[in-house]
């Protein structure tokens, strides 16, 4: 049975706590585009980023979507304190997008008891 898109794409964020290289065949090395600035693009800079992440490092990947050639996923990390990113991963069987931008601090709950 063939893999689904976010079973790669919860797979390829998990390699960010496991260091598990294989994940990375899922993404296609020539269009990678990384957009933390704090790491270059290509499968090297993301290369770079897994081997920088401390051994501490856990992500959780709390929901995902698919839609048509997309997948979002909701994760949280803590690698240098506690993290929510939301990223955008696609399109299938080359990812060319990794965009866990917009990531916040995590609250433990917000005013109406939700996290």
């Amino acid at each position: 049975m063939a893999i689904s898109n976010k079973q790669k794409a919860v797979s390829l964020l998990k390699s960010l706590e496991t260091g598990n290289s294989e994940p990375l065949q899922f993404i296609n090395p020539n269009k990678l585009i990384q957009h933390n600035l704090s790491f270059e693009d290509g499968l090297d800079g993301l290369k770079k980023l897994i081997q920088g992440l401390p051994k501490s490092t856990k992500v959780n990947t709390v929901r995902v979507f698919e839609d048509g050639e997309f997948v979002f996923a909701h994760t949280e990390y803590d690698f240098f304190g506690p993290k929510i990113g939301f990223g955008l991963l696609g399109p299938p069987r080359n990812f060319t997008t990794l965009s866990p931008k917009n990531k916040g601090q995590r609250k433990e709950q917000a005013g109406a008891g939700h996290r």
